[in-house]
């Protein structure tokens, strides 16, 4: 409950003209709740709505800190990182907040807070929650920061969570330990179960390890955020359990593939693979994602790997499983049969993010695919034209593509496809790959603006190169191989 002082502080800070607006008593009282309730709320931690296999931890830290009791208690969560200590306290301060009122504190990230911005800056973050900024602006030394630390919460119960400690004196610093008022209740989350084995301490630090998840409880975490089931589906039981087993249950890397790290994970997955991430890279930073920390996730949880000549690896394992959730869901398209039905159907594919076509020429030389087909991909990012007949008017197709390649073969075959697409403006694409004789000057022209890769390849048909390619913004990679007619640069490539 909240108690007398707060509401009376609560009350104090609202104007005469709020009290004059409130009818009634009972309108005085609603508005003092609601305000209560915002107050309580600003505080509240967020936390992942996948919750697996916390029931019985939640219990065990609540039986541990024992809030109905008096006395002090300070729990120390110690476990490996990813094992999902800094989500448990989360849990159990927003549940216990309402209790303290203003008197409480979650920091965040200690060990690296500590190292960036010093322990001064935790000690005025703690006081800020717990008393007011005027005092903590006042903090220019850690010795005194301590010492207004200890006259500020010895006298009314408090509840702080220092989330990854990796020294025993930022406990130390942070809430002098020997000073702690009756019914204070302190959680710390660390990995190294030494740094809560304080010599000399008032109060005992009882330590409660965090073990990983259950195979259960892995398999059914991975599901939801793999298939958003609780169960993988059969034909992905078994790969689903080899990747638990990779992962060691651990939520973290069961968790990697979200948000931003999702996507370029199934792009890799089902294009990527053994390609070099350069050109990649350029298409997701214009997509809005942060590819060089979503990679960085990736490789850290041993999804990923780029190996020394700056190719993408992944295990078979991981691939099968971006492929299963990337066709579950109808995102990505590059299987031969699954492109010829959804080609041939006249409903609008909003789902799909990329087609790949590649496959589809080696079974089929004379398949021809047109505009009306292509514009019922109305959020495509990424195609691939490999060997196939394009034709029909573009206009108003492809506006969110930023990745497309074109490969058509020599001339000399008996039934050469035909790139015969007119108005392929491709305004928001940044890497063009084109292979092939089907280009001539015109087609390029046509087809670049905004690119910050663009590679022709074996294009015969191509004499010079559009003076309007030296003046690209955003150009920074231009490759030109076996193009032998090509007899002009554009002036800004001429030595």
């Amino acid at each position: 409950m909240v108690g007398q002082r707060a509401i009376k502080q609560i009350c104090y800070h609202f104007t005469i003209e709020t009290v004059q607006l409130c009818r009634s008593d009972g309108d005085l009282i609603e508005a003092v709740v609601f305000e209560v309730v915002v107050r309580l709320k600003t505080r509240q931690r967020k936390v992942t709505r996948d919750l697996v296999g916390m029931e019985d931890r939640i219990a065990a830290i609540n039986g541990l800190l024992d809030i109905q009791s008096g006395g002090v208690r300070v729990i120390g969560i110690y476990g490996m990182g990813g094992i999902g200590k800094s989500t448990l306290a989360k849990i159990i301060y927003n549940q216990l907040c309402p209790r303290f009122g203003k008197n409480c504190s979650f920091l965040d990230g200690v060990r690296e807070t500590a190292k960036t911005k010093g322990l001064i800056k935790l000690q005025e973050q703690l006081l800020s929650d717990i008393s007011n900024s005027r005092v903590a602006r006042n903090i220019d030394n850690i010795d005194y920061g301590i010492n207004t630390i200890r006259e500020t919460i010895c006298n009314k119960k408090v509840l702080v969570v220092l989330d990854d400690v990796d020294e025993g004196n930022q406990i130390e610093y942070l809430i002098g330990i020997d000073s702690l008022y009756n019914g204070t209740r302190i959680l710390v989350t660390t990995r190294d179960k030494s740094v809560i084995k304080i010599r000399g301490l008032k109060y005992e630090i009882v330590p409660y390890e965090m073990e990983v998840l259950s195979d259960k409880d892995a398999l059914q975490l991975f599901s939801r955020h793999a298939f958003d089931a609780d169960f993988p589906p059969d034909k992905l039981y078994d790969t689903s359990k080899d990747i638990i087993s990779t992962t060691g249950g651990l939520p973290s890397a069961l968790q990697a593939i979200e948000m931003d790290q999702r996507q370029i994970f199934l792009d890799i997955a089902c294009f990527f693979i053994d390609k070099d991430k350069t050109n990649p890279v350029f298409a997701w930073k214009d997509c809005g994602f942060s590819p060089e920390y979503a990679i960085d996730v990736l490789i850290n949880r041993c999804t990923i790997k780029v190996l020394d000549e700056n190719k993408f690896w992944m295990h078979d394992q991981f691939r099968d499983l971006g492929r299963a959730i990337a066709n579950q869901e109808r995102s990505r398209l590059w299987a031969s049969d699954d492109i010829i039905r959804e080609l041939r159907s006249t409903e609008i594919k909003s789902s799909v993010q990329a087609l790949d076509l590649t496959k589809l020429s080696k079974t089929d030389n004379n398949l021809t695919v047109t505009a009306e087909e292509i514009k019922r991909f109305p959020h495509l990012r990424l195609l691939w034209l490999h060997n196939i007949t394009c034709q029909g008017d573009f206009t108003g197709c492809l506006s969110e593509l930023k990745w497309i390649s074109v490969f058509y073969p020599d001339k000399s075959s008996e039934r050469h496809p035909r790139f015969e697409a007119t108005n392929l403006h491709l305004e928001n694409v940044v890497v063009g790959n084109f292979v092939g004789h089907g280009f001539t000057d015109d087609h390029v022209r046509g087809l670049i603006k905004w690119l910050t890769d663009l590679s022709i390849e074996s294009c015969q048909s191509l004499g010079k190169l559009p003076e309007q390619i030296g003046e690209l913004p955003n150009l920074q990679h231009l490759s030109l191989r076996n193009c032998d007619s090509l007899s002009e640069l554009p002036n800004q490539f001429r030595n």
